[in-house]
């Protein structure tokens, strides 16, 4: 029968799809095949322990750089096998080494269209240009070769746009960690990863739920659903999926695509995660039933185990602890449940939200408490009253002390606190203060109801949900209602600006208003802060006239950037000298003085005519161009006078 063998023409197109379609994350691509392509340089050469050097673009140095000390590429390899596509590893048939596909080499051209290679092979040093040429075909020319006396080793390096910045930095971040030996990178720290809990071949990061699979330094995620069915519902090894585990295999052990992106869900890879996952089991487990013994009781074992999970007990890592976890033998749980033992109440109470009252005691046999959740515990060790003496001690401490939102837990009986796993810290009855009768009772039957609010709080329609009842102050700054809501328009910002310290507000209904003739006037108040405010910035209004200038703005934002004064009769000594006499001292200035000033404009400046003068005179501003806030105009303006 008569053949025929499928053919790939050489394309732009398809050079195209391995230099760009390819990945789905092109600045996170460079970074890992650049910096894994070095890494298997130093293999080559016996040199596993040495770290290869990457080098972040600034704005001084705008160039993404990787650079290692391995055995160099020759000519004769450079004009062949390097712009072989799918045809110029030299590792594929290799486990010590990560590459195996030819592509990742030339994943610069994911970013841009012409990239420099420099490599020193056996005494000789030959620099390359890797471009597409005019039909966007991959091509290579040699720019020069020269003999040296420098190391073996290889050097690829492109320029980067300042916008891009963050982002080479970010995927670096994202990448460098998981490499061995961790890589050099210059301009940026970067540290190799953390685990929580650490193993042969594993590492486990607390409080997250992602699943990977790292193989030659490079971090693959794992996604559950295209794992065998029988694998996601064994019941004994799925509890990883979701702990934030990574398993550490060897080269060649799972497939991959050619992006490197991701795996490939072959048998080969689900066979190599099952019996990965069995190896690991029981050392993973074996720590975790001895975590919380050094806690002091079983009720401190309970918020630790809650800490350690972040409260996730169902899925995971979570599952893992909840499941294994023990305190001196005891299981732990989430939450205490005693049986209901004769003798063994306990009361929990928070403060109701608008009266700021403890409610009624309601004692219950057999209370399902969780700890993490509990702010303070109180043993009531007097003996019994009929008038509910120590039920008035436990009020009126949780109406002097507790914020709202925390949760008290009140014990009474001989074996209360064993049954509910020894509390610490725990408060006494008979360390609380007794009420003074008539003091209480009064502050129980107010003639006015007063209420505080917090800064924190919203500012709306139900304004009143917001309050907090308080004893009525002796004095204070007083805040009209409306049937308690805000009366005057414009109040919230005056009240937010902290001008006038929320601790010495008081609101009242305005029924109640006239009962307190002796305090102070919000309006009054208000204006004599106002204008205290206002005199410790006495150049405000020059300040925002000169801000409104857009050819002075920029320059005063960075002016704090020059290393020194400038000479004053410079056109920087002169920004200088406004922004020392007008700007500096009106920095800080609340935003309601701001806004409430009118601009007044300084003695006359032209700032088209200061901004041209930078066009006839020669200075440094090297400081100002360390920033990526000034206008790209303004820049190019200040390059050309360097």
């Amino acid at each position: 029968m008569e053949t025929a063998r499928a053919t790939v023409k050489a394309t732009a197109k398809v050079f195209d799809m391995f230099a760009t379609q390819i990945y789905a994350d092109k600045y996170t691509a460079i970074v890992r095949e650049l910096v894994a392509n070095a890494i298997d340089a130093h293999t080559a050469a016996g040199k596993n322990e040495t770290p290869v050097k990457v080098w972040l673009p600034d704005e001084f140095d705008p160039y993404f750089r990787v650079t290692d000390t391995g055995i160099g590429m020759s000519h004769e390899f450079m004009m062949t096998k390097f712009m072989a596509y799918t045809d110029g590893s030299t590792k594929d048939q290799s486990n010590d080494q990560i590459g195996g596909w030819g592509i990742g080499s030339k994943s610069p051209f994911s970013y841009t269209d012409q990239f420099v290679l420099v490599s020193v092979h056996d005494g000789v040093r030959s620099v390359y240009s890797v471009f597409k040429d005019e039909d966007s075909i991959p091509a290579i020319a040699l720019l020069s070769q020269e003999e040296t006396t420098d190391a073996n080793g290889v050097e690829v390096s492109f320029p980067v746009e300042t916008h891009h910045f963050n982002l080479f930095r970010e995927a670096t971040e994202k990448v460098v960690p998981f490499f061995t030996p961790l890589p050099n990178v210059v301009n940026h720290p970067v540290e190799a990863v953390k685990y929580d809990q650490l193993g042969a071949g594993w590492g486990i990061i607390n409080k997250t739920r992602d699943f990977h699979v790292v193989m030659g330094g490079v971090r693959y995620p794992i996604e559950m659903a295209k794992l065998p069915y029988e694998l996601r519902t064994n019941e004994r090894l799925n509890p990883f999926f979701q702990c934030g585990l990574d398993l550490y295999v060897p080269i060649g052990s799972v497939s991959i695509t050619p992006s490197r992106e991701t795996l490939l869900y072959s048998d080969l890879t689900n066979q190599t995660i099952t019996d990965k996952l069995e190896e690991i089991i029981d050392e993973v487990v074996a720590s975790i039933p001895t975590m919380f013994e050094n806690e002091p009781s079983l009720w401190a074992a309970t918020v630790a185990m809650h800490e350690e999970i972040g409260g996730e007990y169902h899925i995971g890592r979570g599952k893992l602890v909840t499941q294994h976890a023990r305190w001196r033998g005891q299981e732990i749980k989430q939450y205490l449940k005693p049986t209901a033992t004769l003798g063994v109440e306990a009361w929990k109470f928070e403060l109701s939200r608008r009266a700021h009252k403890v409610p009624p005691a309601h004692w219950e046999y057999g209370l399902g408490v969780t700890p993490h959740r509990i702010d303070y515990v109180i043993y009531d060790d007097l003996e019994p009253s009929s008038k509910n003496a120590n039920i008035a001690r436990i009020r009126l401490w949780g109406e002097n002390n507790l914020r709202r939102g925390q949760e008290v837990l009140v014990l009474r009986g001989k074996d209360a606190l064993e049954a509910y796993g020894n509390p610490q810290d725990v408060i006494l009855t008979s360390d609380l203060p007794k009420p003074e009768r008539t003091k209480y009772a009064k502050a129980q039957r107010a003639n006015v109801r007063a209420f505080g609010w917090s800064p924190s709080s919203r500012w709306d329609a139900k304004f009143r949900h917001h309050l907090e009842e308080i004893p009525c102050p002796e004095e204070g700054v007083l805040v009209v209602l409306d049937n308690f809501s805000p009366r005057e328009p414009g109040l919230e910002t005056r009240i937010r600006s902290e001008l006038v310290s929320s601790d010495r507000l008081v609101f009242v209904n305005k029924v109640d208003a006239k009962h307190l003739k002796h305090f102070t006037p919000f309006d009054k108040a208000y204006k004599a802060a106002f204008d205290a405010a206002l005199s410790r910035y006495p150049t405000l209004p020059q300040a925002k006239a000169l801000l409104q200038d857009e050819h002075l703005r920029p320059l005063f934002q960075y002016i704090d950037r020059l290393p020194g004064e400038p000479r004053p009769n410079t056109p920087l000594g002169k920004i200088f000298a406004l922004h020392q006499q007008f700007i500096k001292p009106a920095v800080g200035a609340p935003a309601v003085l701001q806004d409430a000033v009118k601009p007044k404009l300084p003695p006359r400046i032209n700032g088209e005519r200061l901004a041209e003068a930078f066009k006839t005179k020669q200075w440094k501003a090297k400081a100002l161009l360390d920033t990526n806030y000034l206008s790209d105009p303004l820049k190019q303006l200040l390059k050309e006078f360097i």
